[in-house]
């Protein structure tokens, strides 16, 4: 089970993400581009996996769509983008 530090960093980067999507509700990026570009406050406190977990629940909770590219990469965007483009 999770330590309470994590579940609250997990918390903290679902907020982030929820936050970079309100204001840009067509944005789309893999893992690594949102932990670089979108967070803030988390950017170097949470490691892939935390940002992975978080991306996830946002899938699950319908706040953010997810497709595999032809890389294998997962991209991840805002409700308000098609799924179909891909202009990474």
């Amino acid at each position: 089970m999770a330590s309470p530090q994590a579940h609250a960093l997990v918390s903290a980067v679902i907020a982030e993400i929820m936050a970079h999507i309100e204001s840009n509700p067509t944005a789309g990026d893999t893992a690594s581009g949102i932990a670089d570009w979108w967070l803030r406050d988390t950017r170097g406190k949470a490691d892939p996996a935390v940002v992975e977990n978080a991306l996830e629940r946002l899938v699950q909770d319908a706040v953010l769509g997810m497709r595999v590219l032809s890389s294998g990469e997962r991209f991840y965007f805002g409700l308000g983008r098609r799924a179909d483009r891909d202009d990474t």
